[in-house]
């Protein structure tokens, strides 16, 4: 009986056993392979850069992709190696994020495999990090604009090491909180580049963010990181009208760059988003250069600002819309005076129908071209003018009831000198070449600011009087007749009412 049992089994191990071995053998694995014909990535992402002692490390492998973007299903975690002093160990060899807590200056190395959930395996992964005090510094450089169409150049070169030792570059198209690539709805730009310098070429208008990855190029390790935001074609306003209104009141804004969309009231659709001074507004019409809306409820006095929602960029109004009835701005009838001399604006006929406080601003817009008047104070209602220049001055009252004059009314007056009249000449008579003293009315002070003529022969200028006037030559070919005095800024004629007589 004993002997059948023995050969019972002898039979059985021989003849069934290695067919189990095969069976298993065929059964396959490769899945597991890293060598199979697809594979899924492991990424790690560490935080902070630059650790210290004692300070715990987060290692994220949740950037890890599987292939044609399957989920990853297992996480595989190992410490590769650390300082010879160290004891720590990873918090977990099985979850997407682990944590170290280093306990002593110097390398640690850890290699993560992802498996997703069609089985595709990765590569191992290895990353190294050094616990120090002097990390390399990644700089991107500062935010900015550009046009569509013109290639951006990403710069990293002011980054360095603080120790001097070499660093590598990469730079990617960067990534928010969620996971989602930071680029326009309709962007297929997915950016990797490695170089310290980095062309890129937009594909949409809207907001772009870039980050730039800075390495120890001798140990291969990401020590430090920087981002950049990227904006194309933002939305400019340029004016808008009405200035001022109320609930309601339809408003047309004028600028470039905005979406042909009248979507205005949040979400993902493409599209404007209008604020008025914080208050959300409806768009009605909108086209890249023009959009239409009304006045919100609940709106206040302030600017307006206008959001591209398939840009994530917005722009807001130099000037404030008003909410309510404008000021009304009275700068006072023409008027003609005397140069040289003084004159009083009066601004106090101006008003706002409520009766808010107003604010006052002067100027002068409009001057003859060797004027330098003066005009002081600006900000205050009765400002005091003066001008040694004859001529046509137009000058501006702006009344607001904002202090910093963002919004109000305009009105213009004319202040413009009297024509010029000849007084007094002398001496009444002499030969050519005397000198001759003009005084007279809204005539030039300046050098060159007439044309002074003996009996229609053009005279040059002479010494300076002592005694005020101007002072002219008798001219070669003079005859005895009238001195006639032209005000080159404003083309006025004065003439003498007496002759002078040309004598020999």
């Amino acid at each position: 009986m004993n002997k059948f049992i023995k050969l019972f089994m002898m039979v059985f191990f021989f003849n069934f056993v290695p067919f189990a071995i095969i069976l298993l053998n065929c059964k396959g694995d490769n899945s597991e392979s890293p060598h199979a014909d697809e594979y899924a990535i492991a990424r790690i992402f560490m935080s902070p850069k630059g650790p210290s002692v004692g300070e715990t490390v987060s290692l994220n492998g949740s950037g890890s992709t599987g292939v044609d973007g399957t989920a990853i299903a297992e996480y595989r975690w190992n410490l590769v190696s650390r300082p010879a002093n160290s004891s720590v160990a990873l918090s977990s060899t099985i979850r997407p994020v682990v944590t170290i807590v280093p306990d002593c200056t110097g390398y640690y190395e850890v290699k993560l495999q992802v498996k997703d959930a069609d089985d595709n395996v990765s590569d191992f992964k290895f990353f190294k990090f050094d616990v120090s005090l002097h990390p390399p510094v990644a700089i991107a450089g500062p935010d900015t604009f550009i046009d569509l169409g013109t290639t951006l150049m990403l710069d990293g070169s002011a980054s360095y090491h603080p120790l001097g030792y070499p660093v590598s570059f990469q730079w990617y198209s960067a990534e928010d909180d969620y996971g989602f690539t930071v680029k326009p709805l309709r962007s297929q730009l997915d950016f990797v580049y490695n170089n310290i310098m980095a062309p890129v070429d937009l594909d949409e208008p809207g907001t772009y963010e870039f980050e730039l990855h800075v390495y120890e190029t001798d140990n291969e390790i990401e020590d430090s990181y920087d981002r950049i935001r990227v904006s194309s074609n933002p939305p400019v306003i340029e004016s808008f009208s009405p200035v001022s209104g109320s609930e309601g009141t339809e408003v047309n804004i004028k600028g470039k760059n905005f979406s042909s969309y009248t979507s205005g009231l949040g979400g993902y659709d493409p599209g404007n988003q209008m604020w008025f001074n914080g208050v959300q507004a409806e768009i009605t019409q909108a086209s890249d250069s023009l959009l239409v809306t009304m006045v919100p409820e609940g709106a206040t006095t302030g600017p307006i600002r206008v959001g591209i929602t398939e840009t994530n960029i917005a722009t807001v109004s130099t000037q404030s819309f008003t909410i309510g009835s404008l000021p009304v701005a009275i700068a006072g009838p023409d008027t003609m005076i005397n140069f040289p001399g003084a004159f009083y604006l009066d601004g106090s006929a101006s008003y706002h129908p409520t009766g808010e406080d107003i604010y006052y601003l002067w100027q002068v817009v409009q001057k003859p071209p060797l004027a330098q008047p003066d005009l002081s104070p600006t900000t205050e209602v009765n400002p005091r003018f003066y001008s040694v220049e004859p001529g046509r001055y137009e000058i501006e009252l702006l009344v607001s009831t904002d202090i910093n004059y963002r919004g109000g009314d305009r009105d213009t007056m004319v202040v413009t000198a009297g024509a010029p009249a000849i007084d007094l000449f002398d001496p009444m008579s002499g030969t050519v070449g005397t000198e001759v003293t003009i005084w007279g009315t809204n005539i030039s002070m300046e050098d060159e600011g007439n044309l002074v003529f003996f009996n229609g022969i053009q005279a040059e200028e002479g010494s300076e009087p002592a005694g005020g006037g101007v002072m002219y030559v008798v001219p070669d070919s003079a005859t005895t007749g009238p001195i006639s005095l032209v005000v080159i800024a404003t083309g006025d004629t004065a003439w003498s009412n007496q002759n002078f007589e040309v004598t020999e």
